[in-house]
C-alpha cells in the first residue's frame, strides 16, 4: 500500500512530461523614438544592403509576436520593409506547435511570407525524471530528432499553402557537459575542453551527432531541412582536434539544403573573421548563410554582435556581406532577434 501511494504521488507530481518553452524577448520599442523619416530611411538602407543576398533570414519567436499588441499586418509589412525574404521561427518546445504557431503560419501565408521554423539542440532533448521511481512514471521529453518528426507531422496537418517552408536545426554538442541538463540520461560521453582529440568524448558526440542528422532528412516527410552550427567546431576539424565537424563534413551530409554558420563575433572585424574560413573551404556547389545574433542588450560583448546604435549595425553588418560575398558559397544572412533588431531600428540617436 505504502508502494502504491508513493506512486500515485509521482504520477500526480510528475504528470506527463513537456520541454519547458523558453521565455521570449518581448518586441518592445525604446523610450526614445527615431522620427518617421529617419525610420524609414534606415529600413531603405538595410534592404538595399540585403537585396543582392538569395537568403535574406529574420530570427523571431511567434510567441513574443502573438503576445504582443502589435498587429500582425505591422509585422509583415516590417519584415518587407527591411528587406527580408524568409522569418525563421524559434520554436523552444513542442508545446508551441498550437494554434497561436497555426494563426501565425496562416497570416504569413496570406502576406506570403515563407516561414522556416528553427529547432536547437539546446532546448530538445532527452530530459530523465530524477530518480528512478519518476523515470519509471514520466515520459521523457523529445530529442532534438524527435522534434523534427513532431515539427513534420504539424505541418502535414496544415493546409498545403500554409505549411512551413522548411525546417532548420540547430546543432550545439558543446552544451553537453558533465555538469549540464542537456546530457541526455545514462550518456558515456561529456563535452569539455580537456577531452578534444580523436576517439575522445568530444569527438564521439560529434560522431553521434552527425548519425543523427543524416536521418533527419527522411524525419521531416519531404520538409527542406538545413543545419545551424557553430563557428568554432570547423576551426577544431581543421586543427585535428575533432575528425568530424568541419564545414565540407556538414555539406556533404546527403539531404541537407544548405549550412547555417552562428557567427560569435562581436565586433565587426570578429563577424567575418569568424566564418572566412568556413566560406573558403566550403565545397564546390555548397549553400552556406551566416547566421548573426544581435545582442539582447548593449553591455553584452561576447557571442553577438554588439548593441550600440543602428549605425554600428549597419555598417558591421554591411562589412561582413560585402566580404562574405566574395565566396561562392555565401548565400546570405539570418539575423536576429526580431525583438533587437526592431529596438535599434526605432532608437533615437
Amino acid at each position: 500500500m505504502k508502494n502504491f501511494l508513493l506512486l500515485l504521488t509521482a504520477v500526480l507530481i510528475a504528470g506527463c512530461a513537456a520541454t519547458p518553452v523558453r521565455r521570449a524577448v518581448p518586441v518592445v520599442k525604446p523610450l526614445r523614438l527615431a522620427d518617421e523619416p529617419t525610420v524609414e530611411k534606415r529600413s531603405a538602407e538595410l534592404r538595399s544592403l540585403l537585396a543582392p543576398l538569395p537568403v535574406r533570414g529574420l530570427l523571431f519567436s511567434p510567441r513574443a509576436i502573438m503576445g504582443s499588441d502589435i498587429p500582425l499586418d505591422v509585422v509583415f509589412s516590417c519584415v518587407r520593409d527591411l528587406g527580408f525574404n524568409c522569418l525563421y521561427a524559434r520554436i523552444t518546445s513542442e508545446e508551441e506547435f498550437d494554434e497561436p504557431l497555426r494563426a501565425f503560419l496562416d497570416a504569413a501565408g496570406h502576406f506570403e511570407v515563407p516561414v522556416e521554423l528553427m529547432l536547437s539542440q539546446r532546448d530538445f532533448f532527452a530530459r530523465g525524471g530524477g530518480n528512478r521511481l519518476l523515470r519509471k512514471v514520466r515520459s521523457r521529453t523529445p530529442d532534438l530528432f524527435e522534434a523534427v518528426t513532431l515539427a513534420a507531422r504539424f505541418s502535414a496537418e496544415l493546409p498545403p499553402e500554409r505549411r512551413p517552408a522548411g525546417i532548420t536545426v540547430i546543432v550545439e554538442p558543446h552544451r553537453m557537459t558533465a555538469g549540464s541538463t542537456t546530457l541526455p540520461p545514462g550518456a558515456m560521453f561529456a563535452w569539455s575542453e580537456k577531452t578534444y582529440g580523436p576517439g575522445l568524448d568530444n569527438d564521439l558526440i560529434m560522431h553521434r551527432t552527425f548519425d543523427m542528422l543524416r536521418r533527419l532528412p527522411a524525419a521531416a516527410e519531404g520538409m527542406p531541412v538545413s543545419v545551424a552550427v557553430p563557428d568554432f567546431l570547423h576551426e577544431k576539424a581543421v586543427a585535428g582536434e575533432l575528425s568530424i565537424g568541419s564545414i565540407a563534413d556538414f555539406c556533404a551530409i546527403e539531404g541537407i539544403r544548405r549550412v547555417f554558420v552562428i557567427n560569435s563575433g562581436n565586433r565587426p572585424s570578429q563577424l567575418l573573421s569568424g566564418v572566412s574560413d568556413e566560406l573558403k573551404s566550403a565545397p564546390k556547389g555548397a549553400k552556406v548563410a551566416i547566421a548573426v545574433p544581435v545582442a539582447e542588450h548593449f553591455s553584452v560583448d561576447a557571442g553577438a554582435l554588439r548593441r550600440r546604435d543602428w549605425k554600428d549595425f549597419v555598417r558591421a553588418l554591411g562589412y561582413l556581406v560585402r566580404n562574405a560575398s566574395r565566396h561562392p558559397s555565401f548565400e546570405g544572412v539570418v539575423v536576429g532577434p526580431l525583438a533587437s533588431l526592431v529596438f535599434i531600428l526605432n532608437e533615437k540617436d
